[in-house]
């Protein structure tokens, strides 16, 4: 996608206020123009339709709620999703298993990996397969 992700709008479907206030601090760090939140389904859907992101990092269990209906939404308009979820990998539905997963918690390196995973070239300072600058002895 080269530098397309600078224009690309994030949908962040995220019921913890914490969590979703570090994943739109970390993507707008990376250089995403917005980044949209939604504490639950209803609001994700209302802000897909009106905002149309390019990008979707979505929670899994959305209070008592799974979010794979809405997965389903950004799946068939060809959006990219990433998920955050404390789900282990045994334990997440098959069909959803191509897309990238970020553990909970994550870091900032585990999400670039999952952005680059789900197609976003974040820039040479981003890049995961980057070897770590050695420090002077």
């Amino acid at each position: 996608m080269g530098d397309l992700h600078r224009s690309t709008g994030v949908l962040v479907v995220e019921d913890n206020d914490l969590v979703a206030a570090t994943l739109e601090a970390v993507l707008l760090d990376l250089g995403f123009c917005e980044v949209y939140l939604a504490p639950d389904l209803s609001t994700g859907r209302t802000l897909l339709q009106e905002r149309r992101p390019g990008l979707g990092v979505l929670d899994v269990n959305i209070g008592r709620t799974l979010v794979f209906p809405l997965a389903q939404d950004l799946r068939e308009q060809r959006i990219p999703i990433v998920f955050a979820t404390g789900l282990q990998r045994p334990d997440f539905p098959s069909e959803w298993l191509t897309h990238p997963i970020v553990p909970k918690p994550f870091s900032k390196a585990t999400l670039v990996l999952a952005l680059h995973a789900a197609g976003f070239d974040l820039g040479a300072a981003n890049d995961p397969r980057r070897p770590e600058p050695q420090l002077p002895h």
